[in-house]
């Protein structure tokens, strides 16, 4: 996928915390989105670890391919978060940078809609304390 832009729709409340965060913050929306990003990136890769650990303890992992096991990994935490459904709301647009890129690009293939994804990520943020969400964008 080309990540020139990446477009979400986002609800109007969690977009006024973030919009609010960029310019409190005094960042420009790409910088701040590719913050949160690498942020919870690597959460997910301590998450997926322990899922994977996990699985392989309950014998489970012997006819499980890496593959699947994050695609099983991110429904739990993303898709099933947020349901499927029509959300009114904003354009969210930003790009992200080249090592985030690369990053994604790891995790693509095993997400079923990139906009779920960054909508999670967005969401889970904007639900932090000011405190904690000024320690994402600055840890």
């Amino acid at each position: 996928m080309d990540y020139d832009k990446i477009k979400i729709t986002m609800p109007l409340n969690i977009l006024d915390i973030l919009e609010n965060d960029i310019k409190s913050l005094n960042l420009n929306t790409n910088q701040f989105c590719n913050k949160i990003f690498e942020y919870y990136y690597n959460i997910l890769q301590n998450e997926i670890k322990i899922f994977e650990s996990e699985l392989f303890k309950m014998n489970f992992i012997d006819n499980i391919s890496k593959n699947k096991i994050l695609k099983t990994y991110f429904f739990i935490r993303c898709e099933g978060y947020i349901k499927k459904r029509i959300i009114s709301g904003k354009i969210l647009s930003f790009k992200l940078n080249k090592n985030n890129s690369l990053k994604f690009k790891q995790l693509e293939e095993n997400i079923e809609s990139i906009t779920t994804f960054f909508r999670f990520l967005f969401t889970i943020y904007a639900n932090q304390s000011n405190e904690n969400r000024k320690k994402i964008i600055f840890p």
